[in-house]
C-alpha cells in the first residue's frame, strides 16, 4: 500500500510544549521505519515564528532526492501568517514549487469568519493550490462551510473526530472540495461512516508526524472495514491525484 502522509512538520514543536521522542528523529528516518512513502511537509520556523523565513526552509530541506535515494520524499507545502496577509502571494508559491498551503488557524488564533482568510481561500482556487486547515471543536466546520467561496479550491480539514464527524459530514455535502484528514479519526468506525455517507475519495491520510504518533493513525486505517480500493485511495491515492503527483 502507497502511503502519503499530508500532515507532517519540520523544525521544532511550538514553544514550550512537550514533544515525544520521535520529534528529535529526523522526519525522513520517522517516516521511512514505519512505511511511510512521501509526506507534505512545512518548516515550523512559517508557523510560529516568520512565514516567509519558513517556506524558504521548507524549499530548502524538500530538494528532490537523488535517484538512487530510499528516503521518503518530502514535498514542500507553504504557509503564510495571515495576520499580516494582505493578497497577491500565492501564485507565487505556486511558482516556486509549494505544492499546498498551510493555514494554521489554530496556532495563529484566527477563526474561518476573518477576511484575510476570505482572500486566501479565493485566490488557492484561482492557482489550483490545495489549503489545509484545522477545525476542532464544534462550530468551526459550519462557520467554513458558511464562507466558503462558491467555487473553493481543495481544503483538507484537521482535528476531525468523534465529536464533530457529524458536522464534518454536513459541512462536506455543501463544500465538494472539502476533505477529511484522518489525523484524529480515530473512533471505531469513523473512517466506515465517511465512505458509507460520502465515499473514500473524501479522506485524506495524515497525522501530525512527528509530533503526533503516526502508528494509531496506521492501524486505524488498516483495521477500517472496507475495500482495498478503497483503503488505498485514503492511504495515499487522493492526495496523490489532489497535488497531480
Amino acid at each position: 500500500m502507497q502511503i502519503i502522509d499530508a500532515l507532517t512538520y519540520l523544525g521544532p514543536p511550538a514553544p514550550n510544549t512537550p514533544h515525544r521522542a520521535e520529534s528529535a528523529e529526523p522526519l525522513p528516518d520517522y517516516l521511512s521505519r514505519v512505511g511511510i512513502h512521501a509526506a507534505l511537509s512545512l518548516s515550523t520556523t512559517g508557523v510560529y515564528y516568520d512565514w516567509e523565513l519558513g517556506n524558504r526552509e521548507t524549499l530548502d530541506y524538500c530538494r528532490p532526492p537523488s535517484s538512487h535515494s530510499t528516503q521518503p520524499r518530502i514535498l514542500p507545502a507553504a504557509t503564510v501568517d495571515l495576520r499580516k496577509y494582505c493578497g497577491g502571494k500565492l501564485a507565487g508559491l505556486k511558482d516556486q514549487g509549494f505544492r499546498a498551503l498551510r493555514l494554521p488557524n489554530s496556532a495563529q488564533g484566527w477563526s474561518f469568519d476573518y477576511a484575510p482568510f476570505w482572500l486566501a481561500l479565493q485566490e488557492a482556487a484561482e492557482v489550483r493550490l490545495p489549503v489545509i486547515v484545522d477545525t476542532p471543536g464544534i462550530g468551526s466546520l459550519s462557520v467554513l462551510a458558511r464562507v466558503c467561496p462558491p467555487k473553493p479550491p481543495p481544503i483538507i480539514a484537521t482535528y476531525i473526530n468523534y465529536g464533530n464527524l457529524a458536522e464534518a459530514i454536513c459541512a462536506m455535502r455543501r463544500i465538494e472540495t472539502l476533505c477529511i484528514c484522518t489525523d484524529h479519526l480515530n473512533s471505531p468506525d469513523g473512517i466506515e461512516v465517511v465512505v458509507r455517507e460520502l465515499g473514500s475519495e473524501r479522506l485524506i491520510f495524515g497525522t501530525g508526524a512527528p509530533f503526533e504518533e503516526i502508528e494509531p493513525c496506521l492501524i486505524t486505517l488498516e483495521a477500517a472495514k472496507i475495500g482495498e480500493d478503497e483503503r488505498q485511495m485514503i492511504a495515499g491515492g487522493n492526495l496523490s491525484n489532489m497535488l497531480g503527483l
